[in-house]
């Protein structure tokens, strides 16, 4: 029998009388639950349906998720978990930033403390690449010497990579990317001046004042750490550690610094880039997921053009 207002209605439940417990015509014991709607739900249906206790399709109900709300509005809940979840991963970033910062500090106060004197290993280290003589290896440091300083790292590196990241929709993270140069640049700069260490004697190459920490291991560890975060795969640590590795050898091979300047130049370099992220974590994450959830275009298919998909956080 069709409900007022259009609606079809759907049998009683089970063990239901539909003639009522006394076997009188239409005495029901429950109301009917509500199939579909009809074309008269616009008028006398919208009232059946209240009475009925249900509502028109389409429409959420609310107080029903978190925060008393459902669907594209995020509830008071939704805002709470989300500014957690920014606080921890800014905790994540500035706690290991600090301590490598401090490490770093540490090892060229230690330094100034003796006299500025090379370490043991420092002077081993030095005497041993002394002995190696390798036109390969030499020609290597050479390019590294090139790739990691001057005007193409200072300028023209990070104005290229930071309009990758804008040609990527990222530009949180290109921001991120250029702050954190300027923030390991500004942070070499300083401990040199402040501690003042000399130079190993048999440098090979034209250098600025200072040998701790040095400037190219600490860009190199900077670009890594920057590249990890933004993009966290196995490939990044991998590529990122031996880019700094052998940014250290080249830059004792041609005697410019140092073992332990190099050691404290990927200190400040990868603790200055955490930092910078603990900062930017907010615009960071949220940029991430909106990545994460913007529609890629899928293969071909046989009935039309590609599909649009979300892409899988």
């Amino acid at each position: 029998m069709p409900h007022r207002g259009g609606c079809a209605s759907l049998p009683a439940r089970p063990f239901e009388n539909p003639d009522g417990p006394d076997g009188a015509p239409g005495a029901w014991r429950s109301v009917p639950r509500v199939a579909a709607v009809g074309p008269r739900s616009r008028t006398g249906g919208a009232a059946g349906l209240r009475r009925a206790g249900g509502r028109r399709a389409g429409r959420p109900r609310r107080g029903g998720g978190a925060g008393g709300r459902t669907g594209a509005v995020p509830g008071a809940a939704e805002r709470a978990s989300d500014a957690a979840a920014r606080r921890a991963a800014a905790r994540r970033l500035l706690v290991p930033g600090l301590v490598l910062v401090a490490l770093s500090c540490v090892l060229g106060a230690w330094i100034l403390a003796r006299g500025n004197d090379p370490f043991v290993v420092d002077a081993w280290w030095n005497d041993l690449l002394t002995a190696w003589v390798s036109p390969v290896a030499l020609g290597v440091s050479r390019f590294m010497n090139a790739a990691g300083g001057g005007l193409l790292v200072v300028l023209i590196l990070p104005l290229a990579l930071a309009a990758l990241l804008l040609l990527l929709r990222r530009p949180w993270a290109a921001a991120y990317f250029v702050v954190a140069e300027i923030g390991s640049a500004g942070g070499v700069q300083a401990l040199k001046h402040l501690f003042g260490r000399a130079r190993p004697e048999n440098i090979i190459v034209i250098s600025d004042f200072g040998s701790f920490p040095s400037g190219h291991v600490a860009n190199a560890a900077t670009i890594a750490t920057v590249a990890f975060v933004l993009f966290p795969r196995v490939w990044t640590v991998v590529a990122g550690a031996a880019w700094v590795v052998l940014m250290a050898f080249s830059r004792t091979y041609l005697h410019a610094h140092w073992l332990s300047d190099t050691l404290g130049g990927a200190l400040i370099g990868c603790g200055a880039a955490l930092l910078v992220a603990a900062a930017f974590a907010g615009p960071l994450l949220r940029e991430h997921r909106a990545v994460v959830a913007r529609p890629a275009v899928g293969p071909p298919t046989s009935d039309g053009p590609p599909r649009r998909r979300t892409e899988a956080p």
